[in-house]
């Protein structure tokens, strides 16, 4: 009793280092110990869903709301969510590719692996010292999931890559809050020896971490690919482990195409995906299930978490196609495939473009003889953009039009609430970045 205390978290001797917990007092002591050549802090690491997700409802308020519209309450039919039709995911299921064989390895908050909308044959795990992988209290974990295996049953939704197998490793706890770098390192070693072809990641945080930059550039030549959100701050700051250069770097766009307000934009950006109203599996109870809710056990988030594992999931269906294909040769096919938005060519809001696995599949089956893919142009864009639904107006009444958002400030102040029509004004307005590309029908 009154002795300092020190407390072993992680013994990474492979690297030279130990993660520890300690009173000020020792760690003073420990940087004048020969041998030591280094002590920083263990940086944070957060879920990426939308930034005011976990703070808008009571926990208690769960399951679905009664002023939702008809339509979706209909959810427990099944449903291809837009994100898997806009990567092409059905195009290279036609060619009978669905993600055999491939392990893809989620790092998040956990499964819900009693959901009716996995195949549990092809879920998996591996418990850490506090956190045991079956359960998701929190739920992000669970959506995420439902995006890359949802299964082809006659109820919910399919994923992008429905008969790929899953390897869950839980960093974050109930509360959904936030994991350490060091949990992120040991989470992503246990992918490896766990036989991973996939990592994928919907989270980050600014700060950079060395250890974890080693290690993932090691993965990447040992045949791993690691794919993670960009960040939901709506800045051009770099979010880790995203921003590493042996990790894919996934923006969100919503359904007409546009870059997403919250998505990070930077030069390190890889490539966009869905990321704007993503719907899939919930737990029936969880942190955030009463957030955005449509039926029991489903439910939208919006956040670079729910883009990350469109493709993920995508890099299992050409995986399945060429097993023995290089996280060179997958990233390269993702990328010069993807089509182009925004800027020609790369650009810090969509990368490469929005991921096309059809596209994809075509370049990474090439004969190599052939000249190199030209990178597809934008096929549906339009110079112009109109509001919709045309008529579109916020829960508090019609004078909160796209007219009322487009004054001011009021889009980042208020667009990302105030849900109407299963639309908000960052999705409905053209004022705030969203409204449709093409002429209503």
């Amino acid at each position: 009793p009154g002795q300092p205390k020190l407390k072993v978290n992680y013994d990474f001797s492979n690297r030279n280092t130990y993660v520890i917990t300690a009173d000020p007092t020792v760690v003073e002591s420990l940087k004048l110990m020969d041998g030591v050549v280094s002590i920083k802090d263990d940086p944070i690491r957060y879920p990426f869903s939308s930034p005011n997700s976990l703070n808008k409802k009571n926990e208690d308020d769960i399951f679905f709301s009664s002023s939702r519209d008809d339509e979706s309450k209909r959810v427990l039919r099944e449903t291809m969510p837009y994100g898997v039709k806009m990567v092409k995911a059905p195009e290279v299921w036609e060619k009978g590719y669905g993600g055999e064989n491939v392990k893809i390895c989620v790092i998040d908050s956990g499964l819900d692996i009693g959901h009716r909308d996995f195949i549990t044959s092809n879920l998996n795990g591996v418990n850490t010292a506090q956190l045991d992988w079956n359960e998701d209290g929190c739920g992000h974990g669970t959506h995420v999931t439902g995006t890359i295996v949802g299964r082809d049953n006659d109820e919910g939704v399919i994923g992008v890559a429905p008969k790929a197998e899953i390897i869950t490793i839980r960093v974050f706890g109930n509360n959904c809050e936030w994991a350490y770098s060091s949990d992120l390192y040991d989470a992503a070693q246990t992918c490896r020896d766990n036989g991973a072809n996939i990592i994928s990641m919907s989270l980050g945080g600014p700060t950079r971490d060395d250890l974890e930059d080693e290690l993932f550039e090691e993965l990447a030549k040992n045949g791993v690919i690691s794919i993670a959100a960009a960040g939901n701050s709506m800045s051009t700051r770099f979010m880790y482990p995203a921003s590493y250069k042996s990790v894919m770097s996934v923006a969100a766009v919503n359904r007409w195409k546009r870059h997403a307000r919250f998505s990070q934009r930077n030069e390190q950006v890889d490539i966009a995906a869905p990321g704007v109203k993503v719907l899939s599996t919930f737990p029936d109870r969880c942190k955030i299930c009463g957030f955005f809710p449509i039926k029991r056990g489903y439910g939208w988030i919006d956040g670079t978490s729910m883009a990350c594992p469109h493709v993920s999931g995508v890099a299992a269906l050409l995986l399945s196609a060429k097993p023995d294909a290089t996280v060179t040769e997958l990233r390269e096919a993702m990328e010069q495939s993807a089509e182009d938005l925004g800027a020609k060519g790369h650009d810090n809001l969509y990368g490469n473009g929005l991921v096309d696995a059809d596209a994809a599949l075509k370049y990474l089956v090439k004969d190599n003889s052939s000249a190199s893919l030209t990178k597809r142009a934008p096929s549906d864009q339009a110079s112009s953009c109109i509001d919709f639904p045309s008529d579109w107006h916020d829960a508090n009444g019609s004078i909160y039009n796209c007219n009322w958002y487009a004054q001011g400030t009021n889009c980042p102040l208020y667009g990302d609430g105030f849900d109407r029509q299963g639309f908000t004004a960052n999705e409905a307005c053209c004022a705030c970045g969203g409204g449709s590309d093409a002429p209503e029908s």
